[in-house]
């Protein structure tokens, strides 16, 4: 049975908050982590929860909104619309029945210069190439952006983001999970 709050999205002044996530299962098994994908220069707000297993396979996707929804489901850009609000509720209710089967710890940022990554040895590196016919190849050089843990768990959460330029815009973040 848990014994903390399980962990929320909710919408407040035109942007997505969490609380509690990132969070692992109390046995390290599970990871539920709030993904947000590059927009690129619009920057709309998007949303979808990912839940990977301790070998970094993808379990479930909960979407909650994509940055091509947000003209329709925050019309104003700032107030949640009733479809948007009902979304964010059907989350909230996914991720309690998730906490009630894992027992979800929130995970803390440390430091990401406490880990050392070999990301082409991962196979996390962003396509290479053109991003169109007359376009010249594109490199987008991989960084480790955050990284998540809980005391007492040997499983760290990774955010690896990528460089871009104005012709070679940078792909989303990734997220992966890294058992010893």
């Amino acid at each position: 049975m848990p014994v903390s709050p399980a962990p929320s999205i909710a919408w407040r002044d035109g942007a997505f908050t969490t609380t509690g996530l990132p969070a692992i299962a109390s046995d390290g098994g599970l990871v539920v982590a709030p993904r947000i994908d590059s927009d690129g220069g619009r920057g709309f707000a998007n949303l979808q929860i990912e839940l990977r297993d301790r070998r970094d396979k993808l379990v479930m996707t909960m979407p909650v909104m994509t940055a091509n929804e947000l003209e329709a489901l925050v019309p104003d850009a700032r107030t949640a619309s009733p479809e948007l609000d009902s979304r964010i509720a059907a989350t909230n209710r996914r991720l309690a029945d998730v906490h009630k089967d894992y027992d979800l710890v929130p995970m803390q940022a440390i430091e990401p210069s406490e880990l050392s990554i070999d990301f082409a040895a991962r196979g996390w590196l962003a396509p290479q190439g053109p991003r169109c016919a007359q376009c010249p190849p594109c490199e987008n050089p991989p960084y480790l952006d955050a990284v998540y843990k809980a005391d007492g768990i040997d499983v760290r959460l990774v955010r690896v983001a990528y460089r871009g330029t104005d012709l070679c815009w940078e792909p989303s973040p990734q997220l992966h999970v890294i058992a010893r």
